[in-house]
């Protein structure tokens, strides 16, 4: 709203759907992590939201099954997804 001394609401004839952001981590455009207080309290929610998610390793093997295919390092150690030596 620059050069707007105060907000300006106008009627419309149809809806218009808003999307909000909230966000308090972020990749900065340098490359470095920026991360902001969560003042709306958000954070928890969406973590056990996303905790409560199937894992997508698992969506995908039911979807395609392999058994050579394993879950990531990260999760079970560090590291890529590893085939099994079996």
């Amino acid at each position: 709203m620059s050069g707007c001394s105060r907000p300006l609401c106008v009627d419309l004839i149809r809806p218009l759907p808003a999307h909000i952001l909230y966000r308090t981590a972020w990749v900065a455009a340098d490359g470095a992590l920026e991360l902001r207080r969560d003042i709306y309290r958000q954070n928890a929610r969406l973590d056990a939201a996303l905790r409560a998610e199937t894992p997508l390793w698992e969506d995908l093997a039911a979807l395609f099954p392999s058994p050579t295919i394993t879950a990531p390092r990260a999760l079970s150690g560090a590291g890529e997804p590893r085939r099994n030596s079996s």
